[in-house]
């Protein structure tokens, strides 16, 4: 089972990836963002641990996560972004694992890893190959703003707060350039898994 991990920047357009890989490749995306929702949900043993490291006010009056308020900590904060990644990241990782353990039982040929930290915070996983969905500054920053309603310094934090991107692409096997059309990343990306199968 070849596994590719996925990854980006913050807005340089991801999520349009893997869904194309989903939706129209049949490929299975094992999602971080997902799994990280999920493990946080009420009741979790995450959120649990979360409110005790930076609060109760973290945790909504209905009971769910407020990823807002979190937000606005972690990414100006690096210790406490540090601490909330002791939280999740292992229990994310476990669900991998174990996703992957079952895709490979069925003997699916290709899975997608999708995480928005790949390299920031690889807890050892092992990739056949990774791919990078890049974009220029200007235009990751715009959509970043528009996309979160954030002002530029906000934005720019966020920005700031990951790998830079051309760090991030000596380290990649695959570039992925969704500054473009729709049209254009999908041609990128078919031509990968073509690379990839043969």
């Amino acid at each position: 089972m070849y596994k590719l991990g996925l990854t980006g920047g913050i807005a340089t357009g991801k999520s349009t990836v893997s869904k194309y890989l989903q939706a129209e490749k049949n490929v299975p995306v094992i999602d971080a963002d997902l799994i990280a929702h999920q493990i946080t949900a009420p009741g979790q043993p995450a959120l649990k641990e979360i409110a005790k490291a930076f609060g109760p006010g973290m945790v909504s009056f209905d009971g769910q996560l407020n990823r807002k308020k979190l937000g606005g900590l972690v990414f100006n904060d690096s210790d406490a972004r540090e601490q909330l990644n002791q939280i999740t990241h292992p229990r994310v990782y476990a669900e991998f694992e174990r996703q992957l353990a079952e895709l490979e039982s069925q003997g699916v040929p290709l899975v997608v890893l999708d995480i928005p930290l790949l390299f920031e915070s690889n807890q050892g996983m092992a990739y056949d190959g990774i791919a990078l969905v890049t974009i220029d500054e200007k235009t990751q920053l715009k959509r970043l703003m528009n996309r979160n309603q954030l002002d530029e310094p906000g934005a720019w934090n966020r920005i700031h707060a990951q790998m830079p991107l051309a760090k991030k692409q000596a380290m990649a096997d695959f570039l992925i350039d969704n500054s473009s059309t729709l049209a254009h990343t999908y041609a990128q990306v078919d031509a990968m898994l073509e690379a990839i199968k043969s």
